[in-house]
């Protein structure tokens, strides 16, 4: 079975430290929210750790769904589970609020969807995994991809780390992107109906669309397509917001392309069904030795073998042994981003020896 990695999404990683310097928290204009995500998994894992502590003050988030009131002055957010705005390098935060456990009212929204069924049903590492959505009949290979290829003429070649993602040109320096921000590309999932020969004229039609305001943006756009039925056509991006802002302006001007089905962890987009677009941050290379795929199907593998319980403890023992934000696990932790962060700079002070 395929599994959505690269084989430059494994690399060893320093221990997590407890030093925040390097991840303090950018502004946000991304929403707060709930929902699903992944697939893949890793072959290796650890048990169950006491993860750093965390702090309890979120930052505030502007939302045009959840605000109350007035709205902020602000561009609306397009992404529901908060991300970036990152600085070069750095990470989102992982704070949380104080009062009630947002964890805990996280996992009780968790609790209510058909992604959690399926963990009671067939375990957590196959459904967070992604196992359980592996279909290859809906994969699209996006002409606008052939059509408006890479231009190495005018860019640097897109350095191979990048793994097997296909650029899309839109006026934008990938490989600068690649070497300067690492941590802060993301991935939009896309579950596209293509059982028929319209639908799929159709689906390329979008796609052809999305790259168009892409580039009109200059907005970095690549693609790669994935053997699940959620990633008919992954999208690529360092622009999030605007990259959100395109999928929630598109979608409903092509309504029967739409499959709907389970997003394991990923994270909302708007207005959009999150059964059928979801997105998540996606460093170059992995994190903690993998995709956030992997890093789902050992999330997973960590619930079940503590016998299946999702209480916010075993949960936020789980989240920090794969990197990622209890409360928003399509998100990396400040904790794995300096981790990682250290680790490029190794790499970086190697590279030039």
């Amino acid at each position: 079975m395929a599994v959505d990695h690269d084989p430059s999404d494994h690399f060893p990683i320093v221990e997590p430290t407890s030093s925040r310097e390097d991840t303090m928290p950018p502004e946000s204009r991304l929403r707060g929210s709930l929902i699903r995500r992944s697939i893949g998994m890793t072959a290796a894992h650890g048990g169950l750790v006491d993860g750093p502590e965390v702090t309890t003050t979120e930052p505030r988030e502007f939302s045009r769904i959840d605000a109350a009131g007035d709205q902020p002055p602000e561009p609306s957010p397009r992404l529901r589970g908060r991300g970036l705005i990152v600085a070069r390098n750095r990470g989102p935060s992982t704070r949380l609020e104080e009062g009630p456990s947002i964890v805990s009212r996280y996992l009780d929204e968790l609790r209510t969807t058909s992604l959690f069924d399926a963990a009671q049903k067939h375990g957590y590492a196959k459904a967070f995994g992604g196992e359980l959505n592996f279909e290859s009949t809906y994969n699209m290979h996006p002409e606008v991809a052939h059509v408006h290829p890479y231009d190495t003429t005018l860019h640097e070649r897109i350095p191979f780390t990048n793994g097997f993602s296909k650029a899309i040109e839109t006026g934008v320096d990938i490989a600068e992107l690649v070497k300067d921000n690492p941590l802060g590309r993301y991935k939009f999932y896309s579950s596209l109906d293509l059982s028929t020969p319209e639908k799929q004229a159709s689906a390329q039609s979008y796609m052809t669309e999305v790259h168009k305001l892409a580039a009109e943006q200059g907005i970095a756009m690549l693609t790669k397509t994935e053997d699940h039925n959620y990633d008919s056509c992954n999208i690529y991006t360092w622009q999030p917001e605007q990259m959100a802002e395109i999928l929630e302006r598109l979608h409903d001007k092509y309504p029967d392309i739409w499959q709907s089905v389970e997003h394991p962890l990923q994270g909302r987009v708007g207005d959009i069904d999150p059964k059928h677009v979801g997105y998540v941050q996606e460093p170059i290379g992995g994190v903690n030795n993998g995709s956030h795929s992997s890093r789902m199907g050992r999330l997973g593998r960590l619930i079940d073998e503590n016998g299946g319980t999702i209480d916010a403890a075993t949960w936020e023992k789980a989240c920090a042994a794969v990197g990622v934000r209890a409360d928003k696990p399509w998100l990396i932790s400040d904790e794995a981003a300096v981790a990682y962060n250290t680790e490029q700079e190794r790499r970086n002070r190697l590279s030039v020896k």
